[in-house]
């Protein structure tokens, strides 16, 4: 008879705890809500476990929350310290070629020549017209000129400048003396030609009166001057 008493005794006291577990386990319930009944009479206040148990009539339910209202925003934060620069990315693909430029101006675009024999050379301080080249048109221009002079009397010094439509053209203005009856001269300029059918010539001057001259006269066309 005892052992039966036992028996049942441990069997109720195994249902109480399961019922306690469950009771706890549902408080909060899974909304973290907290459900209470407070009683009209007296005050008293007790929690539920709602999914199980109600309020009765003399009691008013109440709930409320574990978690409570979400606070004001904090003030932002101060900007951290600039990180170390990242290793080097690998090359990217070539890109593709692109579309060709316009063809540029020609190099050398003209040239012209013109060449004389023995012309008499005037004594100077009068100058002679060795050689002429006219109807030049407009451009910029290497020019060349190289005179041979040969004088039956003597040792010719001769001086010679290349002129542009007239005028003498700065820096061309050369002498060389006279050796066994001959002198050779060479002059080389740049120049730019405007106007349109320019001339260009090259004269000289001898000290007598019988002084005679080989000329070439040299000129080269090209897109600029430097």
């Amino acid at each position: 008879m005892n052992r039966r008493k036992w028996t049942v005794g441990a069997i109720a006291v195994a249902a109480m705890l399961a019922a306690g577990g469950v009771a706890y386990a549902t408080i909060p319930d899974s909304g973290g809500a907290i459900h209470g009944c407070y009683a009209r009479s007296g005050g008293s206040l007790r929690v539920i476990d709602a999914s199980v148990t109600n309020c009765s009539k003399s009691e008013t339910a109440l709930d409320w929350n574990v978690r409570g209202q979400q606070g004001l925003q904090g003030p932002e934060g101060q900007q951290g310290a600039t990180g170390p620069q990242g290793p080097a990315g690998p090359q990217g693909p070539a890109g593709s070629q692109g579309p060709a430029g316009p063809q540029g101006p020609s190099g050398l675009s003209h040239g012209y020549l013109a060449s004389t024999s023995n012309v008499p050379v005037a004594q100077a301080p009068a100058y002679s017209q060795v050689a002429l080249l006219s109807g030049v048109p407009d451009g910029n221009y290497m020019v060349w000129a190289q005179v041979n002079l040969t004088d039956s009397g003597g040792d010719p010094d001769v001086r010679c400048h290349i002129s542009v439509n007239g005028s003498q053209v700065g820096g061309t203005d050369s002498e060389a003396p006279g050796k066994d009856d001959e002198a050779t001269l060479t002059i080389v300029s740049a120049t730019p030609l405007t106007g349109g059918g320019n001339s260009v010539s090259v004269s000289c001057e001898v000290g007598d009166n019988t002084t005679t001259a080989n000329a070439n006269l040299t000129l080269v066309r090209v897109d600029a001057l430097n």
